[in-house]
């Protein structure tokens, strides 16, 4: 892995957020609501990653954003470094506080 690639690369973690939120919404304004965020700083940080990953994500049809083959994967690896992210999150927390963990079967005996 090039972690000094990794290092100027443009692609945010705020990026992918929105790619997923546009894919699950379907639309920029609904996205946008749902982020908080205007649709022109939407569309923006839209923009931003299709830069960044260097293809067209979405397709704006009749129907809403559809996502083009681009998208189909940068959703899917979206939604695994998210996934990732989220868990991160909760093993910190199980380590600073060993009770707000996952409930263990403690009634097997191990060998």
């Amino acid at each position: 892995m090039d972690l000094r690639a990794l290092l100027t690369t443009h692609l945010k973690l705020r990026h992918l957020v929105i790619v997923l939120a546009v894919a699950e919404y379907g639309s920029l304004v609904r996205a946008a609501e749902e982020l908080y965020l205007t649709q022109p700083a939407l569309s923006r940080a839209l923009r931003e990653a299709e830069q960044a990953v260097g293809a067209s994500l979405f397709e704006r049809t009749g129907r809403g954003m559809v996502p083009t083959p681009a998208g189909a994967a940068c959703l899917e690896h979206s939604k695994a470094i998210v996934g990732h992210l989220s868990t991160l999150r909760r093993r910190v927390e199980e380590l600073h506080d060993p009770d707000a963990g996952l409930v263990q079967d403690t009634s097997r005996s191990r060998l």
